[in-house]
């Protein structure tokens, strides 16, 4: 998924990433003109992991003002535009808990559900501007956020954090059956280990291919049997290229679908899985 404000490519489905990180301020209502006219019938990302302080972090009811502003001038301008919220990171996994109000530390210290922040962001549009918001996607990231089991290839965390969210937006009649995205899906380490250096987290032992490619393949065969069902329209794999054995400071060494970061690359056996997957080869 290409997610930045730059033009689409003729006959291409285009998704327009702006953050809502509150330093960042809004995009002009001529800006917002420019990119529409340039992108008609794109799909607008309206944040990305606002539950999180370290990535947009606006709290659900701040960010309803937020929702509202964009909603009214991207469709002022371009009422063929789809209009996603801001995506959660995880719907009850935190890292510490399991399900909310049910306590398990996960090794790290974030702790605000996606449940949560959709239902503040929900409650204050609600009372601000007398409707449900006008969400036509709701993204969702997904991961197994569990520093305490190595290597982090739960997928039942992943499965579950989408079975939430479907029940959740299912039991609002203005919300039920809209679609989900699942706009990140992959883990944050792929090694029974790690050391911790100055530079950051490093991977320690051998890196666990096999549980990584038993880990995406659970989750692939869940989506291709529930996507339809649970209008799962599309979902994203993190990420393209990352050196897994350098020192990570935000802590990630999950996977790589390359093994270098110039054209010409070859594919790992992640990398390999996925083309398969994506082709629908055996």
């Amino acid at each position: 998924m290409d997610d930045r404000t730059d033009p689409a490519i003729s006959g291409f489905n285009k998704v327009l990433y702006v953050s809502v990180r509150p330093a960042g301020g809004l995009l002009s209502p001529g800006q917002i003109t420019q990119i529409a006219q340039t992108s008609p019938g794109a799909y607008w990302y309206l944040g990305g992991e606002a539950n999180v302080e370290s990535q947009d972090g606006l709290p659900g009811a701040e960010y309803a003002p937020v929702f509202y502003y964009y909603a009214t001038e991207i469709k002022r301008v371009d009422p063929t535009a789809h209009l996603m919220s801001a995506s959660v990171l995880n719907w009850d996994f935190t890292c510490r808990r399991v399900r909310v109000g049910v306590p398990e530390d996960h090794g790290c210290s974030w702790d605000t559900s996606g449940r949560e922040w959709v239902t503040d962001f929900r409650t204050a549009y609600l009372a601000k501007y007398g409707q449900e918001p006008p969400v036509e996607v709701w993204p969702l990231d997904a991961y197994p956020l569990d520093w305490v089991h190595l290597p982090t290839v739960n997928h039942q965390v992943v499965i579950d954090q989408v079975v939430g969210m479907r029940e959740y937006l299912d039991s609002i009649p203005d919300q039920a059956g809209k679609p989900i995205w699942i706009t990140e899906v992959s883990l944050h380490w792929g090694f029974d280990q790690y050391e911790i250096t100055p530079d950051g987290l490093k991977g320690a032992g051998p890196y666990q291919q096999q549980a990584v490619l038993d880990y995406l393949t659970a989750i692939f065969n869940w989506l291709d049997a529930n996507s339809d069902a649970m209008n799962i329209q599309r979902w994203f794999l993190y990420k393209t290229y990352h050196d897994l054995y350098k020192p990570q400071p935000g802590g990630y060494a999950g996977l790589t679908l390359f093994d270098g970061p110039n054209p010409g690359a070859s594919l790992t056996p992640t990398g390999q899985l996925f083309r398969r997957r994506v082709l629908g080869l055996p």
